[in-house]
């Protein structure tokens, strides 16, 4: 791996003495404070830490299986038995019980709605490991330090100092105002935006500013996840404070379009333009065949040697095949698949027709992929058309637009922060 750069260097160092002062006494890290230290007890801690996890999650599943029974979530037996003659010989026994769970779940959609039952099965995802420790972030951390400094070096990396703990931004482009904040999708981290902080027009032009989601891979610290709309505008105040500004334009993809959302809903006067790229979740439900492999994914999350993790989700949302470079780039969206997170994120819900008419009154672009598979894109199109929010279709592109396609993707965003409205 190249080496840092000292602006690296002291953006990690911040972020380690942060992880430092919220340790508490004890000589094992607890769930809401971490060790930025390489102490005697940090291999014993992470083994218990990981023990713990384990059984923590395997005594959870009861539990949540009589929690889905109360919220009739109950499957049939005989509704997915059309499927035994597709099934695999080597898939796992566990697997198919899985399956047939999850299928039991989207059947119960008539009567829950999808933001309570991926609220209800997020216990399974939440880790007893400390944050940032742990050999799984370790991997993911050299190859980030690596990637940032052979793409993101001309950028600042600052760590700023919020009420969730400390928020890693790359801070890129010669101008000094009209800033640009890009939030990424879940477990892309703010990697994913090298190819907007390398674009030429855009660094003249606009003041770019990388996010790690506070909650999210990235060498972001937290002490806690902001969870309702006043706690992402709280969460966006801290970091325009430090970057001296007002209102910036708010550019989301994937999961990243739920956090701009909340804040150009709750607080228009911190918002200029919003950009919405392959938005899942707030515009419309999952359609049931992604849906049911979320749920498996979810429900899967104790057992990662099933493989049923979030490259495998986004494996399933794949619409062409890719090159060399877009290859590794998968690769490194596997290693950061794989870190445990003692915090997790708000979950994103649909947005209601109230809150889609406050969004509209804000500069708001929506950028739909043709083929994407996590959203109906008929009916999405139909509800954001009505509620006069402006809709763009990604021609032959779908939800790894940004892997598939970047070129496209980033004409696309180009067009649209340097276009005056």
């Amino acid at each position: 791996m190249a080496p840092r750069s000292k602006k690296m260097e002291a953006a990690s160092r911040v972020a380690s003495e942060s992880e430092i002062s919220q340790s508490s006494g004890n000589s094992c890290a607890s769930e809401t404070t971490r060790r930025g230290t390489t102490l005697p007890q940090t291999t014993y801690c992470h083994y218990l830490g990981g023990l713990g996890t384990v059984l923590d999650r395997m005594v959870r599943i009861p539990k949540l299986i009589i929690d889905c029974a109360k919220y009739a979530l109950v499957g049939s037996g005989n509704y997915y038995k059309k499927r035994e003659s597709h099934k695999s010989n080597t898939r796992p026994l566990s697997l198919k019980h899985l399956y047939y769970f999850a299928a039991g779940i989207v059947v119960a959609m008539a009567t829950v709605d999808q933001y309570t039952v991926f609220k209800l099965l997020t216990p399974l995802l939440i880790s007893k490991i400390p944050w940032h420790t742990g050999a799984e972030w370790k991997q993911y951390l050299d190859i980030y330090d690596g990637f940032v400094e052979a793409r993101l070096s001309h950028c600042e990396h600052r760590q700023i100092s919020t009420r969730y703990g400390s928020t890693m931004v790359h801070v890129c482009g010669s101008a000094t105002d009209d800033t640009v904040m890009l939030l990424s999708g879940t477990r892309a981290s703010s990697l994913m935006w090298d190819i907007v902080a390398n674009h030429a027009e855009l660094s003249r032009h606009r003041r770019l500013v990388l996010v790690d989601h506070i909650c999210d891979a990235g060498r972001s610290v937290p002490v806690a996840c902001p969870d309702t709309a006043n706690d992402h505008v709280a969460w966006f105040e801290d970091i325009y404070a430090e970057l001296g500004v007002e209102s910036a334009d708010l550019v989301g993809y994937s999961y990243g379009c739920f956090p701009t959302a909340l804040v150009a809903i709750t607080a228009p006067s911190m918002v200029k333009k919003v950009i919405h790229l392959g938005p899942p979740f707030i515009y419309g439900n999952i359609p049931t065949r992604m849906l049911r492999k979320m749920l498996l994914a979810t429900i899967a999350a104790p057992f990662p040697g099933l493989g049923l993790d979030t490259t495998w989700l986004l494996g399933s949302t794949a619409h062409r095949t890719v090159d060399e470079v877009a290859q590794r780039e998968f690769a490194t969206y596997e290693v950061a698949s794989a870190v445990p997170y003692n915090y997790f994120h708000a979950i994103p819900y649909e947005l209601s027709d109230a809150e889609l008419a406050q969004l509209a009154t804000t500069n708001v672009t929506a950028v739909l992929p043709e083929y994407e598979v996590i959203m109906d894109v008929q009916q999405v199109t139909s509800r954001l058309t009505n509620a006069q929010i402006r809709v763009e279709i990604m021609k032959d592109a779908g939800h790894r637009v940004r892997i598939e396609d970047p070129d496209s993707l980033l004409e696309i965003i180009a067009r649209l922060l340097l276009t005056e409205d």
